[in-house]
């Protein structure tokens, strides 16, 4: 995975580690909780390339700005105009067959259908000329001239007017050619801003997103798209309709690395890991065997039970007799589950000096802990301010 950027008019590429991209994520997502801002903030300060880039924080922002890119166009053109030499050539088209058929006696019984084609709208009423029989040769020859110069446009140009021609509010006014580029360059508005709204980056036309946001907007979200793509690769994040979504696997690495965070900072001590003082039930100690007993766990110490028949009996016939008494089993020692509540104060106050940051990554390290660790224990998060909501 690579990147691509313009420097001093230059194009270089800097290859995309994912590993170490996520690993320089991790802090900004603790902190903003939210895995698009994080990355989106990184490309900001420049955290992947090293060059300073577009200060957005969201996709939404990137839709914003594209919502402000259309509603510039619409203040620049004014389309209402734009088939009125469309409008003029028909008419003169009309009006040579019009007269035509009321000099052909034998075709006058036609004007009526004629008429009623007239009263359709503009491209309703081009596709039905397109089967009417001319009875005026050149009025012929100008419509099928017409018509091979908009049959294809047509449709996209009144769609453009039928659907944004009240908004389009400036003082340029365009002919039929430019209104065909706008109809094009709306529709590809519309299909990026679709595209950014439902997380689609590989449908987000980069064309209008220069015109939108600049060369390095541009960039950016290019920057970004192909961050997004190594780190889905890595399995670290997946793409929602609402932004970028951690997957267990980016979690417990957050979480890894918030516990070695804390890990760093103790004082050197005892060693420990907690082990219980009373046997019974829970994990394996297979260094001591006893012999087996109905309350017991059965986990059959192999070698210790054939010593014990070996030398209780003979073999006999190379056969060795096995009986109940002689199994014996691996010692447990008990282990309990335990539910463990963490309360996090939720104030205003708690958001200076990095109190909340810090709170989140203990929160982290201790779920990562009991996860990995404690598989059986509970851990709930409680957070507090005038009231407590778990």
């Amino acid at each position: 995975m690579k990147f691509r950027y313009l420097k001093k008019e230059v194009q270089e590429e800097t290859p995309v580690d994912a590993e170490h991209l996520f690993h320089q994520l991790m802090e900004r997502i603790i902190e903003y909780s939210d895995v698009t801002h994080a990355l989106l903030d990184m490309l900001q300060v420049g955290g992947i390339v090293g060059v300073r880039l577009l200060p957005v924080r969201s996709l939404q922002d990137i839709v914003r700005m594209v919502k402000h890119y259309r509603k510039k166009i619409l203040n620049q053109y004014q389309i209402e105009n734009a088939l009125d030499e469309l409008k003029k050539r028909l008419q003169e088209i009309v009006e040579r067959e019009w007269k035509a058929l009321l000099e052909n006696e034998a075709r006058k019984a036609q004007l009526k259908n004629f008429l009623d084609l007239l009263k359709q709208p503009l491209p309703q009423l081009i596709e039905a000329l397109f089967s009417h029989q001319f009875e005026n040769s050149k009025a012929g020859e100008q419509f099928e001239q017409l018509y091979n110069e908009v049959k294809e446009n047509l449709k996209k140009v009144q769609k453009l007017i039928d659907r944004w021609g009240e908004r389009f509010s400036g003082t340029q006014e365009v002919n039929f050619e430019k209104a065909v580029e706008l109809a094009d360059l709306m529709d590809r508005i519309d299909r990026t801003e679709k595209a950014l709204q439902g997380g689609r980056l590989d449908d987000v036309d980069m064309e209008v997103l220069a015109q939108a946001l600049g060369v390095k907007g541009a960039m950016s979200l290019r920057m970004f798209r192909q961050a997004v793509e190594a780190l889905q690769s890595a399995g670290y994040v997946t793409m929602e309709s609402f932004g970028l979504k951690l997957t267990p696997r980016g979690i417990r690495r957050i979480g890894e690395k918030a516990l070695a965070e804390i890990y760093s900072r103790l004082r050197e001590g005892g060693a420990g890991q907690h082990p219980g003082i009373k046997k019974g039930r829970g994990e394996v100690e297979y260094e001591v065997s006893i012999p087996y007993a109905e309350q017991s766990g059965f986990h059959l110490d192999v070698v210790g039970t054939l010593k014990e028949a070996l030398l209780k009996r003979p073999l006999r016939n190379n056969q060795l007799e096995l009986r109940k008494e002689d199994w014996r089993v691996f010692m447990e020692e008990a282990r309990k589950s335990c539910a463990t509540a963490l309360l996090i104060d939720l104030s205003w106050s708690m958001s200076w000096g990095g109190k909340f940051v810090a709170a989140k990554k203990l929160a982290l390290a201790l779920q990562h802990l009991i996860a990995a660790k404690f598989p059986h224990d509970v851990l709930h998060i409680i957070g507090f301010y005038t009231v407590a909501r778990l």
